[in-house]
């Protein structure tokens, strides 16, 4: 787990995903590099601390991860992020952004600019 989020390597993965389906939560595929370098560190300090050999086996094909993987972060949090990103975007001031990101009571955030990654 990082942040908020998490990355779950079940047998199989339209199970996981069917079975623990709750309106609080999104499944979002890996699709920035910056995740992919994030997840592939995560594993590889797990692999040289614990000698995990399910860790050993993710990162011997790491190419095909995306098959293999779910991200699981609760809508709430992935909201929260997308407004402090917006909100920094519209000012200079670090500060004010957390507190207008705090005080915007949007549902929704869309942005012409794609957002980064959420971890």
């Amino acid at each position: 787990m990082s942040g908020g989020v998490a990355y779950i390597f079940p047998d199989d993965v339209e199970q996981f995903k069917a079975y623990h389906a709750l309106e609080t939560l999104d499944f979002d595929a890996l699709s920035h590099p910056e995740e992919f370098e994030t997840l592939k560190n995560m594993l590889e300090e797990h692999a040289a601390y614990t000698g995990s050999k399910k860790a050993k086996a993710i990162l011997a094909d790491f190419d095909n991860i995306v098959d293999y993987v779910v991200k699981v972060i609760p809508k709430d949090y992935k909201l929260m992020m997308h407004k402090l990103e917006l909100h920094h975007r519209q000012t200079e001031n670090s500060e004010q952004a957390v507190l207008n990101a705090f005080y915007d009571s949007s549902t929704e955030v869309t942005s012409d600019e794609p957002f980064s990654a959420v971890y």
